[in-house]
């Protein structure tokens, strides 16, 4: 696990150095959540949202609860 400053560093150095290209990251972090120009959510190997940061958590629907919950 990475302390808050080493995973901000980390997420800065990425995004500087892979500049306009896709990237998909794995993740519970509540930090990569809005870096990510589309947050993917599969559910039992299906396909559930393919949203923005912001229109998941404006949505009416169970994973805002889960980002929300993540950020506070």
């Amino acid at each position: 696990a990475l302390d808050g400053i080493t995973e901000t560093q980390l997420i800065d150095s990425i995004k500087l150095c892979f500049p306009n290209k896709t990237m998909i990251f794995i993740t519970h972090k509540k930090n990569l959540f809005r870096v990510c120009d589309k947050i993917i959510i599969l559910e039992k190997g299906s396909l559930v949202t393919d949203e923005t940061y912001d229109s998941l958590i404006k949505a009416d629907n169970p994973y805002r609860e889960f980002v929300a919950d993540k950020l506070s």
